[in-house]
């Protein structure tokens, strides 16, 4: 939220879907929940086809760490991470 309570990543403001992803799934891995949370402005169904868009172009992947699978951009490594 902005602070007068307004949301900061909202399509009304022309926030596009697949750079907000990336942008945050680039500098911090999300469950697909949390980043639903996030995106609370956008439709839970665009922000899941969106994953898969990006997931199957190859530039986000899934990556599990303790039992929780996490969103992460594709050029960010894990040594001691499993891609799912």
């Amino acid at each position: 939220m902005c602070f007068d309570g307004s949301p900061v990543l909202a399509p009304s403001m022309g926030v596009k879907m697949v750079p907000a992803v990336l942008g945050i799934i680039t500098r911090h891995p999300m469950r697909e929940d949390e980043l639903i949370e996030t995106l609370k402005h956008f439709s839970p169904s665009e922000v899941t086809a969106t994953l898969t868009k990006l997931e199957i172009s190859g530039k986000a992947q899934v990556v599990e760490r303790l039992g929780s699978c996490l969103w992460s951009a594709s050029a960010s490594y894990y040594p001691s991470w499993e891609s799912k």
